[in-house]
């Protein structure tokens, strides 16, 4: 009877458990689970470095049905002709924008709504054109 009683609270316990977290691929059924809505670069002077740094920024929308933490942005960075100077791919916490905080918390976005995302990238090519960039959604992490 013992026995019976502790396999049942360990069946409702982990079918109660939400789905743990981990990367998803960026389609699921067909349906994207982000969508970007504007993804940007630019080359900025960094004071307290002592240097020029490139950041990548932009705004997604949860397309999916779980919140979304984060995303994997696989990024080329291209000269005036083209030329891929510089891949990285990027793990991109997402914020969203509260009121009283302009900048937005770290939070997840839940589906439907939109989170903004903005980060240093490792490399920034002196030959880069300035905001010329390629990008695709590789993996996405939800709750």
């Amino acid at each position: 009877m013992r026995i019976a009683v502790v396999i049942a609270v360990l069946l409702s316990i982990v079918a109660l458990s939400p789905w743990p977290a981990g990367p998803a691929k960026a389609i699921e059924n067909g349906t994207p689970l982000v969508t970007p809505l504007a993804v940007h670069a630019h080359r900025y002077q960094d004071f307290q470095r002592n240097a020029v740094v490139c950041e990548v920024f932009g705004e997604i929308k949860n397309s999916g049905s779980r919140p979304v933490k984060s995303f994997t942005l696989h990024l080329e960075m291209l000269d005036a002709k083209g030329k891929v100077l510089a891949v990285e791919d990027l793990t991109l916490p997402l914020r969203v924008i509260v009121p009283g905080n302009a900048k937005g918390v770290l939070q997840a976005v839940k589906p439907d709504e939109i989170g903004n995302f903005i980060q240093d990238t490792k490399n920034c090519p002196e030959q880069w054109l300035e905001g010329r960039i390629k990008y695709q959604i590789k993996d996405v992490q939800t709750e």
